[in-house]
């Protein structure tokens, strides 16, 4: 039987970067990829409605927040839940900028997209369509990108992008 996945992640940029490592760049497993911040938001049935039977959940998550009560809650949530078939914690090291940093051979985060600023970076990132190629242009390495497991008081949520990665 295959195995099915689906990606909640947290935000657009987030979004872009699943959809590229895995089509263009092939780093990770296939799946549906859904934006929803499970740090602020909580869950429920009409979420897993659309989902196969035993589907793999992804959580992709910034841990800049000190607040994680609502995650946990999304956790106990997907666990119970027979829908699905195991739930995966990807919780980036404090934020996606962060983890591009050091994937990329680059000391500044609008290196990568030449952004006039930090917080052009997002919308500068979404709008470039060779994103792949940018990232291949600074020497992404994948294997330090989601690498790290997250600081207090995210650590009961270790970092498990080893079960998506190909190869």
């Amino acid at each position: 039987m295959p195995a099915y996945y689906h990606y909640f992640v947290e935000g657009n940029t987030e979004k872009r970067m699943v959809e590229i490592l895995k089509t263009e760049l092939q780093c990770i497993v296939p799946g549906r990829v859904q934006v929803f911040n499970v740090i602020q938001n909580e869950l429920n049935g009409s979420y897993l409605m659309p989902l196969r039977n035993r589907t793999n959940i992804v959580l992709i998550f910034d841990t800049d927040k000190r607040d994680c009560g609502i995650l946990r809650k999304n956790l106990d949530f997907l666990k119970s839940q027979s829908r699905v078939g195991s739930v995966i914690c990807i919780p980036q090291f404090h934020t996606l900028e962060e983890e591009l940093l050091r994937g990329c051979n680059i000391k500044n985060i609008c290196e990568l997209t030449g952004s006039k600023s930090r917080k052009d970076f997002k919308s500068d990132m979404l709008r470039c369509s060779n994103f792949d190629k940018l990232l291949k242009k600074k020497n992404f390495d994948f294997n330090k990108f989601w690498a790290l497991d997250p600081e207090s008081p995210y650590e009961f949520c270790k970092n498990e992008s080893k079960k998506i990665r190909k190869g």
